[in-house]
């Protein structure tokens, strides 16, 4: 509902991308996994970046850093040593990119 509300008012989007910035780099710090964060809260983490790149993907690509390190804490979450967190991680993997190999998104060929 946010995701819809926001794409069709140009301005709101504007107006928030700073909020943007900022929920893209904490989700990207709390993936990350430092041994101070649990798995649920590192997979909430992967959910957020994942749901925001595929509802907001122009803001996100736009952002080269962010973007590279998102995609980054996906890739090394496929890495973990929890398979539960592996798993979650390449579903969000296979969900970006089934939608960029429809859209024909510059970031389908690198996920």
């Amino acid at each position: 509902p946010m995701a819809i509300f926001l794409q069709k008012d140009i301005e709101s989007k504007k107006a928030l991308e700073p909020v943007f910035e900022f929920w893209l780099d904490s989700a990207c710090r709390q993936a990350d996994n430092d041994g101070k964060k649990g798995v649920e809260e590192r997979a909430t983490a992967l959910n957020l970046l994942s749901e925001l790149w595929l509802n907001f993907s122009d803001f996100v690509e736009s952002k080269e850093e962010i973007t590279n390190h998102a995609l980054t804490m996906l890739k090394r979450a496929t890495r973990d040593k929890n398979s539960a967190l592996q798993i979650y991680a390449l579903t969000h993997l296979f969900k970006l990119l089934e939608k960029f190999a429809c859209e024909r998104k510059v970031y389908a060929p690198v996920i």
